[in-house]
């Protein structure tokens, strides 16, 4: 059985100027939005990571509410990192959501996620969360819940969905 593993697979893709964790991230939640039946036509992606992009790399126009993650529950928009942790910090982050298109969306309930192609510990996870989440609270009082994904995160998800689409594939 194939598997995505965060500390063999995610370092490279943090290269090609971050459209190979674009290209990851994207097919992750066309994935999961295909399994719970959100059509492709309420998914918007871009691979020129080299354009000002506002604040959102992928908007998804609606929520799944069956998502067994909870990370698609409601609309969302995502800003992928294809860097190191360390250039990620609770500062960065709160900018991000300052952007003027993560602006709007949250404005208009998107739910906000940052994925990161690294590893990090639990406690920073949680503070770049906490940070992520005051700033987008700061913009919309009610502001759906923000969350910040690691290596670890997608590629557990990554390989959940994979599970998902190799059993429902074998026949009786």
């Amino acid at each position: 059985m194939w598997t995505v593993s965060a500390l063999h697979d995610f370092p490279s893709l943090r290269g090609g100027g971050g459209q190979p964790f674009t290209g990851f991230v994207d097919a992750l939640l066309r994935t999961q939005c295909f399994v719970y039946g959100v059509p492709d036509s309420a998914i918007a992606t871009t691979l020129r990571v080299n354009v000002e992009d506002g604040g959102v790399d992928t908007r998804i126009d609606e929520g799944a509410p069956d998502d067994s993650t909870g990370r698609l529950r409601c609309l969302s928009a995502w800003q992928y990192k294809a860097e190191d942790k360390d250039r990620v910090t609770e500062g960065s982050v709160a900018k991000e959501v300052q952007k003027h298109y993560a602006t709007e969306l949250i404005r208009r309930g998107y739910g906000y996620r940052i994925c990161v192609c690294d590893e990090m510990p639990a406690e920073r996870k949680e503070l770049l969360e906490k940070a992520l989440n005051a700033a987008a609270q700061a913009i919309q009082a009610n502001a759906q819940r923000c969350y910040v994904l690691s290596a670890s995160d997608l590629a557990e998800w990554a390989n959940a969905s994979l599970d998902w689409w190799q059993l429902s594939s074998i026949g009786p």
